[in-house]
């Protein structure tokens, strides 16, 4: 629904794989009075849902389009949907770009904490998707790997841990999840890689 104004931006402009002309990136800025517009049209009244729709590109700094607002003169809502907006953005497969995993867009979300974005609800996202998201392959302290599935707790170091290997370095019998806010000792060394995103998994209770 925030994106509503690219149905009025051409295909061409919104598929194209290299950089945008300056006319090209005005016409695509511009999607957000438009969205506001059909929304309006379409006798959306309430004041949240537009604010999403025309201000989900402004930016914490001020530097954002379409009214230039920073800090808390953007609404809250407005403020969520622009980090959302862009971790999707990142980790969505495009025809012109592949996707990037989930924790480099983690990361360069954290990196423009304060800048162009609002930091209370970085953290939010961090205590949501956690700095190992969901698909993170991660090496624990013991020596097993495994793929982060999850989190039931607000520590974001904690996740929740599908075991591939032990730390035997042997295969992993069955469906062994580990919640290590909960199994104590254990904790991640380190990540390797996401390569199992989009893998689906049944959660055991741990």
């Amino acid at each position: 629904l925030h994106d509503l104004g690219k149905a009025r931006v051409s295909q061409e402009v919104l598929n194209k794989p290299g950089k945008l002309t300056s006319d090209e990136f005005e016409m695509m800025k511009g999607h957000s009075i438009q969205g506001m517009i059909i929304a309006i049209s379409s006798r959306v009244e309430d004041r949240r849902i537009l604010s999403i729709i025309r201000n989900h590109h402004e930016r914490w700094s001020g530097d954002g389009y379409p009214d230039g607002l920073r800090e808390n003169r953007i609404s809250l809502h407005a403020r969520i949907a622009a980090v959302a907006d862009v971790f999707d953005a990142l980790t969505a497969k495009r025809v012109y770009k592949d996707p990037m995993k989930s924790r480099e867009a983690v990361t360069m979300i954290i990196e423009s904490s304060g800048k162009s974005f609002d930091p209370a609800i970085v953290r939010a996202l961090l205590v949501s998707v956690g700095l190992f998201p969901p698909g993170t392959m991660v090496e624990l302290s013991d020596g097993s790997i495994g793929v982060v599935t999850g989190a039931r707790s607000t520590d974001i170091y904690l996740p929740q841990v599908l075991l591939t290997t032990d730390s035997a370095g042997k295969r992993a019998e069955g469906n062994a999840i580990i919640d290590l806010a909960i199994q104590r000792g254990l904790f991640i060394r380190r990540a390797l890689d996401d390569i199992g995103k989009g893998v689906r998994y049944e959660l055991a209770r741990v």
